[in-house]
């Protein structure tokens, strides 16, 4: 396909481990047009950032396409993603907020972290805006900067990918109710639940698609795509308790068709569809099914969005105003430093200098009393631990109690491993007869109240797998988080 470019334009760009998706795309006076799309059998290694780029540089080079500005999403399993609910502010206030609150969350160092929010479109609260914060690994964002660069174009942006498949579905689309998206990949699926057209839950599953793409009903690639929709449902109904899902959506380089949509609407009950063009869209690229390209359409739909409304892990939204006060305020500092240090050789060194054999000798005892300085600092630390231990400590017997009432029968699989942590955390591991046990300890669980509130959320963790009990095939973890332990809610 020859694609007529010109400079202005943007190169979507998204992958996996079996196909490269490009889609050129620029900002016209009717909305954005869509130029062209390219979706090609991928040859390289998805973890060198140099054959890869090289790859996409030869690609580009085959269709003819010009564009240099370039933007990508990172994928759901690479980062981190919470919803806060804020007061409204300004972006410096919200972006103050964000990583105040973000920070107790952080698996990892902050400063090993990118971290940028989208606000969510508000319906009926002026008060309090739903924010979406990510937090990606530096290392991820060097990889997408060292495939861009080896490709010879400019990186521009770097979106999340929830937000992209966000963006393709509500296009020019009122999306009433609750929308399931799953985009269905090689290795890993993405499934979003919308509702009323915004991100209300997200995560990645680990699902195996065979070589070709093909999923036929009754097969294991297709029994487990299925039980990771109903272990999502369940999860997202444990903080919307009865929610009904209204549609499903289905995209990805998986081979759809009528038999897949089938299985879908008879396991969950909801009317099921494949992802067609959007209605916003002026798309060119003829027949092609939109499916494949559902994450680089919703990236060249936010050509002209709001910044506020969308990703940008590359130029993320912080606190402007502390920024600027901080760079001003270094080379003042630095003076300071300077000056108090020479200020102070100077003034030190004649008492010093005469007083130099009683330095020596107080040393010395110094380093006598200190002989045995490495035991002092272990005691002092561990009685530290214990005192910190007793202070955070839960009534664990207490939880443990009210939540072994309302398990399953042991007939259907029991608890082999119980690991607590001061944030409140229980995680269950559980062997167990299929894969329902996890979502049926989840509803459970969630249904503990007291004085009329819950005590505790629920969600599973992970893909099941096998067990080495032959009678409990099944391998599972369950996450519970005790409510009272939940950090208090920043209000302004």
């Amino acid at each position: 396909m020859r694609l007529a470019i010109s400079e202005g334009d943007v190169l979507c760009i998204d992958w996996d481990e079996r196909s490269l998706r490009l889609v050129v795309a620029g900002a016209s006076r009717g909305g954005v047009k869509v130029r062209g799309a390219v979706c090609v059998p991928l040859t390289a290694p998805i973890d060198d950032a140099a054959a890869l780029g090289e790859f996409l540089r030869r690609t580009m080079s085959e269709h003819r396409i010009r564009a240099r500005r370039a933007f990508v999403s990172v994928p759901r399993q690479d980062a981190l993603l919470n919803l806060l609910s804020l007061p409204a502010g300004t972006r410096d206030e919200l972006a103050a907020m964000v990583h105040i609150q973000i920070a107790k969350d952080l698996p990892f160092a902050k400063d090993q972290t990118v971290i940028d929010f989208a606000v969510s479109p508000q319906i009926d609260n002026p008060t309090n805006l739903d924010v979406w914060v990510a937090a990606v690994r530096n290392s991820v964002i060097d990889f997408y900067r060292q495939v861009i660069t080896s490709a010879g174009l400019r990186l521009e942006r770097v979106s999340l990918r929830p937000y992209a498949n966000l963006a393709a579905l509500n296009a020019g689309v009122q999306q009433n109710g609750r929308t399931l998206l799953v985009d269905i990949g090689p290795s890993m699926t993405e499934i979003d639940l919308l509702r009323e057209g915004r991100l209300a839950y997200s995560r990645s599953a680990a699902v195996s698609i065979p070589e070709g793409g093909e999923l036929a009903q009754g097969a294991p690639a297709m029994d487990s795509l299925l039980v990771e929709i109903n272990r999502t449902i369940a999860a997202y109904r444990s903080t919307d308790a009865g929610a009904r899902i209204d549609r499903i959506i289905l995209a990805g380089t998986a081979s759809l068709d009528d038999s897949v949509v089938h299985a879908f609407h008879e396991r969950f009950g909801a009317p099921t569809a494949i992802l067609d063009v959007p209605a916003a869209l002026k798309w060119r690229p003829g027949d092609e099914s939109a499916a494949p390209y559902n994450a680089a359409i919703g990236l060249a739909l936010t050509i002209t969005a709001e910044n506020l409304n969308y990703f940008n892990l590359l130029a993320p939204k912080e606190p402007e105003g502390e920024r600027r006060e901080r760079i001003r305020q270094v080379p003042y500092k630095a003076a300071g430093i300077i000056a108090l240090l020479a200020a102070g050789a100077v003034a030190a060194y004649v008492p010093i200098y005469k007083a130099g054999a009683r330095i020596a000798e107080v040393q010395r005892d110094i380093d006598k009393l200190n002989q045995d300085k490495a035991e002092r600092e272990e005691l002092s630390t561990f009685v530290g631990q214990v005192d910190g231990w007793k202070d955070k400590s839960a009534l664990w017997i207490d939880h443990l109690s009210r939540i072994s009432k309302v398990f399953p029968s042991t007939k259907k699989g029991y608890v082999a491993k119980t690991e607590f942590a001061e944030s409140g955390e229980i995680k269950l591991t559980l062997i167990a007869k299929d894969e329902f046990l996890a979502g049926e300890i989840v509803k459970a669980v969630v249904g503990i109240e007291e004085k009329g509130k819950p005590l505790y959320s629920a969600k599973p963790i992970g893909a099941p797998s096998k067990s080495t009990d032959p009678a409990y095939p099944v391998l599972d973890h369950v996450n519970i988080q005790v409510l009272s332990m939940l950090p208090a809610a920043k209000t302004r």
